[in-house]
């Protein structure tokens, strides 16, 4: 097959020579999906935009490869392949393989707002390519992926880019069954950022997942090299070569920046800030752990533009004035890249309240609350608003909002403020007693405060803001606590007898039961069946002698379900070891079902096939439940047997004492078979060439003489109950 991929490689080499590179990262990924089958897909991110190349023409990036087998979508372009390497018995073996699909969607490039100079150049498309692939376990140590291509995009100002030289490999590597039993490699909810902003600072998330939940680390990695121009999808075997940086550039330097970019080893999250425009391909690498022990490393290929992003804002700060006795309140702008400055205080009272100063101040004639606008570059297409409420005032005010009495039984107060006169920044302080759960609180509201004694209590709220305070005092009044509740939920089934009552039974109180809407009780225990199946609510009041009264309701309480009916079928009962055996369930009016097999084994499968590698005497059992605890079983016993085996001693005895006399085979799953035996000079002595279901020699020669004593060759070929049929031949002593 690779030869056929190598052969249309260089047909299509040729069709490449007026377009320009394209390619600027990807990643790799599998996931096992069967036995020996994986499901792999490369991803790859190319520039989609013409640019002016160094000559002054236009270039057009390439296009994604085609699929084999489909219409062409991109003319001139081959067909998309992945490599696959592995070592068997110290030999490099590889194959490749045609992508069987793939996805191509543009890359969004977040604009944070109008102002903001993104080029037209930048434009990222993504190719997603599948495959699935039957790799069997017979390699030295795993499999090694690749998807390599020419070529990368030149512009890049920290890597040096030979434009028809310099391609990429995406790779991964799947490390060998008798080690990693099940492993699909680290991959991607999303896609990398396209683009970071000058001086601006940079938290972002790499981080892969994992589905087998193996632990990930993350490193900046070399990318790798790939095919050149004359080899666009050339078979380049690992280790594969790496890209190099230009001067002042590494792997863990990709990006000019201050503080440098760095890449958290544990949660993959980019940090920096660029101080320089331009390009940058950087790699980042997943090493996947399992156990503590390093199972696979994917590279994720990355290209960055710096950008200079041009934001324009407007920002001011002010402070409020509240008695302090300043008349004159200063406004600091802090807007950036501002030709013109329109403020506006907000001041109703009169007409006068504007400034174009960076810096204005302004003296409020009274106290209130004013919103202050700072418009910058007005009338332009980078005009913004900045506004700030300014408070300004000599008094503050506040009112707690009244609390109904409650019974000490489960009493919970929540204080909130009923009405206030103050500005932001205002301190609120709660004083509750030392009798509350709580003594003291802050803000605007505070909950679940309790009293462990009845009483009358004083609650006291203090606001304060600089010089101006305020209080406001209520009462609370506390009953003596009730304790009393109810289980959250009860399953039965039909015509199974409960018992209803709360968890505490307190002597003088009076209580009322309601099953469905309907008054049922009035004590405060009580029997109850049901015949049907129903989902019912339960409500309990309850009154104590102070004349405390609380209602506990719980919706869906009662739910009553028909009795669970087990039942399967198996195809046989007795069976060899390694046969399948296949289930077929006939339970009913359930909602959980598992099967034990008798040996430890177990499944959740509704018909399973299920195969014993022991002999023995097993008993399958079904246990079916509709989630009301009345489970039901029913049970199949199953003989489990070996295939066939024969067996020959290697010694008989022929001399009448009714032990060891003749020479046969013991055996099991055996239909027929042949012997014939032959004297140690080559003469047949016993001829049973007939396929039989017994034979036996009992030491006389086929002349009528006896046997002497010493050592026989037989031969013997069998059929087993399977008709398959084996041969094998030994010696036996005869000892008289």
């Amino acid at each position: 097959m690779f030869k056929k991929l190598l052969s249309i490689c260089f047909i299509f080499a040729f069709a490449l020579v007026s377009k320009g590179t394209h390619i600027i990262g990807g990643y790799l990924h599998y996931e096992k999906v069967g036995a020996d089958t994986y499901e792999v897909s490369v991803t790859v991110y190319k520039d989609c935009q013409s640019y002016i190349n160094g000559s002054g023409g236009v270039t057009t990036p390439i296009e994604f490869d085609n699929i084999n087998g489909q219409p062409p979508m991109f003319l001139g372009m081959p067909d998309a392949v992945l490599t696959v390497y592995s070592y068997v018995n110290g030999s490099l073996d590889s194959t490749g393989y045609y992508f069987t699909d793939v996805v191509i969607t543009d890359v969004n490039i977040e604009d944070p707002d109008s102002c903001r100079n993104v080029p037209d150049e930048v434009c990222v498309q993504k190719g997603v390519y599948t495959i699935t692939l039957s790799l069997p376990d017979h390699t030295d140590d795993g499999y090694y992926l690749s998807y390599q291509r020419c070529c990368r995009n030149p512009s890049s100002i920290n890597v040096d880019v030979d434009p028809l030289g310099t391609g990429i490999s995406i790779a991964g590597f799947i490390p060998k069954l008798e080690n990693v039993p099940e492993n699909s490699n680290p991959n991607y909810s999303s896609n990398p950022p396209i683009a970071f902003c000058l001086f601006h600072p940079v938290e972002y998330d790499l981080s892969a997942y994992d589905d087998d939940g193996d632990s990930l680390a993350y490193e900046f990695a070399t990318p790798l090299d790939g095919a050149n121009f004359g080899s666009v999808n050339g078979v380049i075997p690992p280790p594969y070569g790496l890209i190099s940086y230009n001067s002042g550039y590494s792997s863990t330097y990709p990006i000019t920046s201050t503080p440098p970019f760095a890449l958290d080893p544990v949660t993959g999250l980019l940090t920096g800030t660029p101080i320089q425009l331009g390009a940058y391909v950087v790699g980042v690498k997943v090493l996947e752990y399992r156990n503590s022990v390093l199972i696979s490393e994917t590279i994720r290929d990355l290209r960055f533009y710096v950008l200079d992003c041009g934001e324009v804002f407007a920002e001011f700060e002010t402070e409020d004035h509240i008695c302090d006795g300043i008349d004159t309140i200063e406004f600091i702008s802090y807007s950036s890249d501002v030709n013109s400055y329109l403020w506006d205080f907000g001041d109703l009272s009169t007409t006068d309240d504007s400034s174009s100063l960076p810096h204005p101040s302004y003296g409020y004639a009274n106290n209130g609350q004013y919103t202050v606008y700072l418009t910058t570059n007005e009338g332009t297409t980078c005009q913004d608003i900045d506004t700030h409420i300014v408070n300004f005032r000599n008094t503050i005010d506040v009112e707690i909002e009244q609390v109904n009495m409650q019974c000490l039984d489960g009493n919970s107060f929540n204080f909130s403020v009923l009405s206030y006169d103050f500005p932001t920044g205002t301190t609120l302080d709660w004083d509750f007693g030392s009798d509350a759960s709580q003594h003291s609180g802050s803000g605007f509201n505070v909950n679940g405060v309790s009293y462990s004694n009845h009483g009358t209590y004083d609650v006291t709220l203090t606001a304060t803001y600089n010089f101006c305070v305020a209080t406001s005092t209520i009462q609370v009044g506390i009953y003596p606590e009730m304790f009393i509740d109810i289980p959250d939920i009860l399953i039965g089934c039909i015509d199974e007898e409960f018992t209803v009552e709360p968890n505490v039974i307190t002597p003088g109180y009076t209580y009322s039961w309601y099953l469905g809407g309907i008054h049922i009780s009035d004590k405060s225990t009580f029997q109850m069946m049901v015949d049907s199946t129903t989902v019912l609510d339960l409500a309990l009041t309850v009154t104590d002698n102070y004349g405390c009264t609380r209602t506990i309701n719980k919706a869906q309480w009662l739910h009553i379900k028909d009795q669970s009916i087990a039942e399967f079928t198996v195809s046989d009962t007795v069976v060899f070891v390694g046969d399948e055996i296949e289930i077929s369930n006939y339970a009913t009016k359930y909602t959980s079902l598992v099967y034990h097999f008798g040996n430890g084994d177990s499944t959740l499968e509704e018909n399973p096939i299920y195969a014993y590698n022991e002999e023995g005497i097993y008993t399958i059992s079904q246990v079916v439940d509709n989630g009301g605890n009345c489970p039901d079983y029913y049970n199949k016993t199953i003989e489990v047997r070996y295939d066939h085996y024969i067996y020959y001693p290697n010694v008989f005895t022929p001399n009448g004492d009714n032990l060891n006399d003749t020479f046969f085979p013991v055996r099991e799953g055996v239909k027929t078979y042949s012997l014939e035996i032959y004297d140690r000079w080559g003469k047949k002595v016993y001829n049973g060439a007939i396929q039989k279901e017994f034979h036996e020699w009992n030491g006389i020669y086929e002349s009528g003489i006896e046997g002497a004593q010493e050592v026989y060759n037989y031969f013997c070929t069998y059929v087993t109950e399977k008709e398959e049929v084996y041969s094998l031949e030994g010696v036996v002593l005869l000892l008289k």
